[in-house]
């Protein structure tokens, strides 16, 4: 072949190749992941294509496009196991390598320009955005990525992908950097490092850097990387050294001789170095290879020369987020949130709290009502206190209620009375404050079982399930004490039952019943020492358990159900700030509303129509409030059972019961260790369980509470007997036997139930729901048809996991 000729063939092989130099590019550095290996790899397979071309014409090549793409990959894969053995000796971080084109116009020092630019912007992206957003932008806006591979990729579901990439356009977009120092602070540390840098001043530049600041080289595997100075010492020394230069003959701040261009490329480096150092957010932060920043775990004064404050230049205190003087020319309302934010670091706790994300769903609503109630509660009792006289004293009524005008009463319930009628608003707040205690304590009952049969009290929430169940028994004993106060018949007979159960205890009983009546019955501080209890000492405890409650919500972030986008490692829904704010404020509001509205419509404990309390008389048909009313129960089912010896007589019909009434409240409460010592469950768990996917432990659940209601029932047994005209007896039986029969049979059924809609649910995925059309088919059957799910109802029926059962299922 002439020299001529192989010319001709060489140009029409390079005229292919380039046509396909794109696509080529692209597969190899998706291999090989560095444009110059990628380079070389298209620099071997435009040889081996030139030299096929060479040897036989291209004509007899059927498929161009898919012949250079198997030699590209041959080269890619015997490039890449060069690269692996290399690797072998080469220990240390390899960092990404930007794409930048290159061209040979212009001039020569534009190329590096250009890629410094890149880098400025890469910088910038990586300042905006969370490590999340950061890795979503980068695979979809610069390699490509579809947001189907990127899920894959970041385990994320194709939703939540899209989701992260819009809010990561808007924040670069914005050109809002996450954690942003004041500006003048970030001028003076920027000045302060140039001069330190440039000037080569390690001591100025050590009070700049953060204690445990890193810096992090690449050679690329073809040499060391850079190493500290010798000599130089741990912590800020090492990446001080390397910072700095060598101090010129001139003064350490000059610099106005250096060429234009040169200058321009230094303010560049030093603006790439302050974004990389910012606040522990940069491209490289938190054990990426790069400049380590400053995490929320270091001391103060980290802090604080993170941001250009451990020098003489701000007058700022250590651990303020904004210096001590508000910037000149600064509105009022930023004066005030700058002295605010200076004490009190409120900037900080909004931008880290108000953007947190809450789940909706409307069982989570129960939570809120026992809040919402409790804080009524607080409202109205602190009106009741201005008014009520807690005080035994005898004294004669003389006021508005004719029927008891020249009765001789405890101060108290006189005060309860003149609250009642001479207050202006004294009977609906009382009322009011009667309600909101009873829908709290149902609130609450009802939100523990929500926990209970979803689950949400498994791994890391154990102890904010105890904090819940201890209101819920704290809330118990302070409705008893509130409802003692009036010191009216109706509680003065419930106060005769208290007594009753004090002196059931075995050898301390008597001591127990002197100390809490302060002598013999009735004794004559029981209500000094109940209003005690009932306004200070258990609120207080009940409030405090309340934010610790709430704060273990935050920091454990909220529970949700299954669903699409939703794992156990994120949580969809709303932000705190403003929409969940809006929607707490409005229902707070419902609530109050409609505790009022019943309040204004219902009565409720009409003591004066009880009258005061007398040690030789009993309320007929006294019933307490319903969530103690299973307490009652225990009692009046109980066989009147004695036992005697040594000359002392203990009362088996009492204390079987007293012993029983906290016994299934501590069975509830612990609960959730029993269950996780049984199945072995050690994990973390932030997806609700639907209760038919464990039908153990929601049958548990539903015998509980049967054994509760039935044990309610009990305590009203002449209420029952009379209003359906039967004898007292056999209510009183039908109740013993229902105590051991009805929970194991509400077990077995409620067990069975959950196991047939868990089939149901495997029918549902499998053929989808009945349309209720009929088709026949050519050999003469009849079959409906059937239309299958959607991918959001597939996910809600199949996303759980089925561990090890407390009950085995049988085979």
């Amino acid at each position: 072949m002439s020299e001529t000729s192989g010319i001709a063939v060489d140009d029409e092989a390079t005229t292919v190749f380039m046509g396909h130099r794109e696509l080529l590019f692209g597969l190899v550095y998706n291999m090989l992941g560095s444009v110059a290996d990628t380079d070389d790899v298209l620099q071997e397979t435009w040889l081996s294509w030139t030299a096929r071309a060479r040897r036989a014409p291209l004509d007899t090549i059927t498929n161009p496009r898919a012949y250079l793409v198997r030699i590209a990959v041959n080269h890619a894969l015997q490039r890449r196991a060069t690269i692996s053995r290399r690797r072998e000796t080469y220990v240390g971080p390899w960092l990404p390598e930007p794409l930048v084109d290159q061209t040979a116009d212009g001039d020569p020092e534009d190329p590096a320009l250009r890629a410094e630019s890149v880098s400025m912007a890469m910088l910038v992206v990586l300042e905006s955005l969370t490590p999340l957003e950061r890795a979503v932008f980068v695979l979809n806006e610069v390699f490509g990525y579809a947001h189907t591979e990127i899920a894959d990729i970041i385990d994320r579901t194709p939703a939540a992908v899209r989701q992260l990439a819009h809010r990561a356009r808007g924040h670069v977009h914005a050109r809002r950097p996450l954690y942003e120092a004041h500006p003048r602070v970030r001028r003076e540390a920027t000045e302060r490092f140039v001069r330190a840098a440039v000037g080569g001043d390690i001591a100025a530049l050590m009070e700049i850097l953060a204690p445990d600041v890193t810096v992090w080289t690449d050679s690329g595997g073809n040499r060391k990387p850079a190493r500290a100075a010798p000599g130089a010492r741990a912590g800020q020394g090492r990446p001080a050294h390397q910072l700095v230069r060598e101090p010129a003959p001139r003064s350490a701040g000059a610099g106005a001789d250096l060429p234009a261009r040169q200058r321009r490329r230094r303010g560049r480096a030093v603006r790439g170095r302050r974004a990389v150092r910012g606040d522990g957010h940069g491209p490289h932060a938190r054990g990426r290879p790069g400049v380590r920043g400053v995490h929320r775990h270091q001391p103060r004064e980290a802090h604080a020369r993170a941001q250009g404050r451990g020098g003489p230049v701000t007058t700022t205190t250590p651990g303020s987020s904004t210096p001590e003087s508000s910037t000149p020319g600064a509105s009022r309302g930023e004066r005030v949130a700058d002295w605010f934010d200076g004490r009190l670091g409120v900037h900080t706790l909004g931008k880290q709290y108000l953007r947190k994300v809450f789940p909706d769903h409307w069982s989570f609503l129960l939570g809120e009502i026992c809040l919402y109630s409790f804080v009524v509660l607080v409202l109205t009792g602190v009106y009741l206190t201005l008014f009520f006289h807690p005080s035994m004293n005898e004294v004669t009524y003389h006021g508005s209620y004719v029927p008891l005008n020249g009765i001789r009463m405890s101060d108290a319930y006189a005060s309860t009375l003149h609250l009642s009628f001479d207050v202006r608003g004294g009977l609906l707040v009382r009322q009011l404050h009667h309600w909101a205690a009873l829908v709290f304590i149902a609130a609450m009952l009802t939100h523990m079982m929500r926990h209970f049969f979803t689950g949400s009290f498994r791994k890391p929430r154990e102890l904010n399930w105890l904090f819940g169940w201890t209101l819920l028994f704290l809330g118990l004993f302070e409705g008893l004490f509130g409802y003692s106060l009036p010191d009216d018949l109706l509680s003065g007979t419930g106060m005769r039952f208290v007594d009753g159960a004090l002196l059931s205890v075995p050898v301390v009983g008597t001591y127990l019943s002197m100390f809490l009546f302060g002598g013999e019955y009735p004794g004559h501080d029981i209500v000094s020492r109940f209003y005690s209890l009932h306004v200070l000492l258990i609120p207080g405890v009940m409030a405090a358990l309340v934010v610790v409650h709430i704060l273990l919500v935050v920091h454990h972030k909220h529970t949700q159900f299954a669903g699409p986008g939703r794992t156990e490692r994120n949580v969809v829904g709303a932000p705190f700030m403003p929409v969940y704010l809006a929607k707490a404020g409005g229902f707070f509001f419902l609530v109050f509303g409609a505790l009022t509205v019943l309040a204004a419509v219902a009565s409720i404990n009409p003591v004066w129509s009880y009258g005061p309390y007398c040690a030789d008389q009993v309320s007929t048909g006294a019933q307490p409030d319903w969530y103690l009313g299973f307490a009652e129960g225990l009692v009046r089912v109980m066989p009147g059972w004695e036992v005697s010896f040594w000359g002392h007589t203990l009362v088996l019909g009492v204390l079987i019961p007293i012993v029983v009434f906290p016994l299934l409240l501590v069975l509830i409460g612990v609960y959730p260790f029993l269950e996780s010592w049984r199945t072995g469950d050690r994990r973390e768990h932030h997806l609700l369980d639907r209760p038919r996917n464990r039908p153990t432990r929601t049958g548990i659940g539903v015998a509980w509470i049967s054994l509760y209601l039935i044990l309610l029932a009990g305590g009203g047994n002449d209420i029952v007997a009379t209003r359906l005209h039967l004898s007292i007896n056999t209510v009183t039986w039908a109740v013993r036997v229902a105590v051991f029969v009805v929970p194991a049979l509400a077990f077995v059924v409620t067990r069975r139930i959950c196991l047939g809609l868990q089939l149901r649910d495997a029918e549902l995925v499998l053929h989808g729901r009945e349309t209720g059309v009929i088709k026949r088919l050519p050999h003469g059957e009849y079959v409906e048809l059937h239309r299958p799910l959607d991918q959001a109802e597939l996910h809600t029926l199949t996303a759980h996991k089925r561990p090890r059962e407390l009950v085995e299922r049988e085979p």
